[in-house]
């Protein structure tokens, strides 16, 4: 479930936009800037480095930050003005079970519906945002990784298919649902 994690060039944008390229032209990475052209180099989530805290519009009812102040940061301010940074280690939980998994990424599915809420023009931006799998790259690897990412794939359909048709956690508080021991 964090294979992603492991192989960072194993997940590409769906939309090619060059409008979104000029930090990877100007300041490249150790990725390379052939790459971080293909990826999501302008969403990230996880952490944040805020010059200014006005940027942070998170609304209080929202359960995570992440998925909502990247796309909410293009949203306002445009192309360019974010970008996914790896050549930087960062911490993070990983994913120790399927029911983590589900959580995690039904905070994500309900992160995406508030800013769709709260922005009605977000639509043409979300596809921005979107990626998919490089089966190309993810080939190169050996069957073992092949494997696993097979089952990642199948495991975010199913979840992405539960999530739309409310299926599944459906009669929980949100806030029950995704709580951190910790922040």
């Amino acid at each position: 479930m964090n294979c992603r994690a492991y192989f960072p060039k194993s997940e590409i944008a769906i939309n090619y936009a060059p409008q979104f390229h000029p930090y990877a032209d100007i300041d490249r990475q150790v990725i390379g800037s052939d790459f971080e052209k293909k990826s999501k180099i302008y969403f990230h989530g996880r952490c944040f480095a805020l010059k200014n805290q006005a940027v942070w519009d998170v609304p209080l009812n929202s359960i995570g930050e992440d998925t909502y102040l990247d796309r909410s940061i293009h949203h306002r301010f445009g192309p360019g003005s974010i970008r996914n940074i790896f050549d930087v280690h960062i911490n993070y939980h990983v994913i120790t079970s399927l029911l983590t998994y589900l959580k995690i990424y039904y905070r994500i599915h309900k992160d995406l519906l508030e800013l769709k809420t709260k922005n009605p023009q977000f639509d043409q931006n979300r596809e921005f945002s979107k990626t998919q799998l490089d089966w190309r790259y993810i080939k190169t690897l050996s069957w073992y990784w092949l494997f696993i990412f097979s089952i990642y794939y199948l495991l975010r359909k199913i979840s992405r298919y539960l999530f739309k048709h409310n299926l599944i956690f459906r009669h929980q508080d949100i806030k029950t649902i995704w709580s951190y021991e910790n922040k």
